[in-house]
């Protein structure tokens, strides 16, 4: 089974093209995580961890690293 760091890194690494991904990478600045790219990645984590993000927390401000956006889900996940 895989960790959540690993999901998401995979997916961040196969939707931007950029293999190597680390936890304290900026989205927007170092991965270049434009809106669509966003709405992209979550969609895939939505289908691949069966986590549903809340519609209220879809901002960028949110997820400014690949770190933040990791602890989001972990802390969405069933126990």
């Amino acid at each position: 089974m895989q960790s959540m760091e690993q999901i998401v890194h995979r997916t961040l690494a196969g939707i931007m093209k950029q293999p190597g991904i680390r936890g304290d990478q900026d989205l927007t600045h170092d991965l270049r995580v434009d809106s669509l790219a966003f709405i992209q990645i979550v969609a895939e984590l939505e289908q691949v961890t069966g986590i549903r993000f809340e519609d209220e927390d879809l901002v960028p401000e949110l997820f400014r690293t690949v770190d933040d956006l990791t602890r989001y889900l972990a802390n969405r996940q069933p126990q």
